[in-house]
């Protein structure tokens, strides 16, 4: 029994020593050992960043002789995700009515470049031109005239995100 038990020993002690044997990568002295892996990053809309500038006012300077307007230009800057969208629209409110403290008069201005645009991706300082223009000043008293415009800006997200 001890020499079963002996030669049982010796063959565990041998085969253990044969896996090394078997290994997948050998590594030697005279070969480079290389691996290629893939890297990725993983981006979603909750990584969506953006910033829309507007103008806190805009001035119209006075013209008697006929129309004039003034720069109401906005700024967009937008890293965003495949899929996902800024659309930014200027408007004048109440019409475009300008109304004086002084007068009962008043003005009436519009917006040009003010239809909606879309931006996407990556933008850096994309500068969209908008003007208020006043057509005419005729019949009108010389005076401070106020009315106010909006800019709408919507984010929508890509789709599954």
């Amino acid at each position: 029994m001890k020499k079963v038990l002996a030669v049982a020993l010796a063959v565990v002690m041998m085969l253990s020593v044969s896996v090394m044997a078997f290994a997948a990568n050998p590594i030697t002295n005279d070969s480079e050992q290389t691996e290629t892996i893939n890297v990725v990053t993983s981006a979603s809309a909750a990584n969506d960043k953006y910033t829309v500038s507007v103008p806190a006012s805009v001035t119209i300077p006075w013209n008697n002789d006929g129309s004039s307007n003034g720069t109401a230009d906005y700024q967009v800057t937008c890293n965003l995700v495949e899929g996902s969208k800024v659309t930014v629209s200027a408007a004048a409110d109440n019409g475009g009515e300008m109304t004086s403290t002084d007068t009962a008069d008043t003005l009436t201005f519009a917006v040009s470049g003010g239809e909606a645009a879309e931006f996407a991706g990556m933008q850096n300082n994309k500068n969209t031109a908008v003007d208020a223009t006043i057509n005419s000043f005729a019949g009108v008293a010389v005076g401070a005239y106020t009315g106010t415009m909006t800019y709408t800006v919507v984010y929508t997200p890509a789709t599954g995100a």
